[in-house]
C-alpha cells in the first residue's frame, strides 16, 4: 500500500511578481493564486489571460501567496474523524464551484450515500491522501478533491479541522454525528456513542442565499414538506455583501433518498426563495 501516488495541481509559492510569469509561462493560463492559509475562499483569484494578469499586477503584493495550475472538474469533500477503534467518513459534493459565489452563484453541498461506489472511492482516496503523514490517534478532517472531466482525482487541499458552513449540520441531520463533539472527546480520550450499523434513510443537502449587496426583505421558509431546517442569518444587514463562500442571507437544509433526489430539491427550493427574495 506504501508508495501510492496523490494526484496534485502544479504549484509554486510566490516571492515576487516574476515567480509567477515564469509559472505561466512553464504551465500556461488558467491559474490560481491565493493565499497558502485562508478559509472561504477569501482572496483567491483566477487568472484567465493577459488582461487578468495586467489587472492582479495593480494590487497591493502579500508575502503569503501561491499558484497552482486551474483544475477543472467538480469538486467534492471528504469529512472524517478517524481515531483508534473509530472511522467515520462522509463524502459530499458542492452544489458548484466555491468561487462561484463572486460572481453572484448561491453555494451549497449535497451527501453522497455511503453505500455509493463514488463515495468509496473518494474514502480511498482520502486514506491515500493520509498515508505519507505522521497522523495522531484521533482527529478531524475536511478533504476537498477535484473529479475531472477524464475521471481522475486530483487533491485540492486537506485541513486537520471539522468542515465549515453547512457541513457540521448536515452530518448531524444525516448519521446524528456531531463532528466537533465527537472529534474533541476523541482526542480528549473521552467516550463518544458507536456510530448507526444501518445505512441512513436518507441524506441531505443545503443550500445558501448569497447576499444581494442591496437591501432585501428575507423570503419564509419554503413551503416544502423535505425542507428539514431554514434559518435567516439574523446579523447581515438588508445590503450586506459577498464576503466569503460562507457568506449568506439565509439557508436552507433538504433531505432526500439519494444524492440526485436531494440536488432537485435544492433547486426547487433555491428557486422558491430566490423568487421571494424582495
Amino acid at each position: 500500500m506504501a508508495g501510492r501516488t496523490v494526484p496534485t495541481p502544479r504549484f509554486a509559492r510566490l516571492h515576487t511578481i516574476v515567480d509567477l510569469t515564469d509559472f505561466i509561462d512553464e504551465c500556461a493560463y488558467p491559474v490560481v493564486v491565493k493565499p497558502v492559509k485562508q478559509g472561504g475562499s477569501r482572496h483567491i483569484t483566477v487568472l484567465r489571460g493577459e488582461d487578468d494578469l495586467i489587472e492582479f499586477t495593480r494590487r497591493a503584493w502579500r508575502e503569503d501567496l501561491m499558484v497552482e495550475e486551474f483544475v477543472e472538474g467538480r469538486m467534492y469533500h471528504i469529512d472524517a474523524v478517524p481515531a483508534d477503534g473509530y472511522r467515520f467518513v462522509a463524502s459530499s459534493r458542492y452544489l458548484r464551484s466555491c468561487l462561484g459565489v463572486f460572481s453572484g452563484q448561491n453555494n451549497g453541498s449535497l451527501q453522497l450515500r455511503p453505500d455509493n461506489p463514488f463515495a468509496r472511492r473518494l474514502e480511498e482516496f482520502f486514506d491515500r491522501v493520509l498515508e505519507p503523514f505522521d497522523t495522531p490517534g484521533a482527529g478531524a478532517y475536511h478533504l476537498e478533491v477535484f473529479h475531472t472531466p477524464e475521471d481522475e482525482l486530483v487533491l485540492c487541499e486537506i485541513a486537520s479541522r471539522v468542515g465549515g458552513d453547512r457541513i457540521p449540520a448536515l452530518t448531524r441531520a444525516t448519521y446524528g454525528v456531531d463532528l466537533h463533539a465527537v472529534s474533541l472527546r476523541l482526542m480528549c480520550g473521552l467516550p463518544v456513542d458507536p456510530l448507526p450499523a444501518a445505512l441512513p434513510a436518507e441524506v441531505h443537502g443545503s443550500v445558501s442565499i448569497l447576499p444581494q449587496g442591496r437591501p432585501v426583505r428575507i423570503p419564509g421558509r419554503p413551503p416544502f414538506p423535505w425542507v428539514r431546517h431554514y434559518e435567516v442569518n439574523e446579523q447581515a444587514g438588508p445590503d450586506a455583501v459577498t464576503l466569503h463562500s460562507a457568506s449568506y442571507l439565509c439557508f436552507v437544509l433538504v433531505a432526500g433518498a439519494d444524492t440526485a433526489e436531494v440536488e432537485r430539491r435544492l433547486f426547487e427550493a433555491e428557486d422558491c426563495l430566490m423568487a421571494n427574495l424582495d
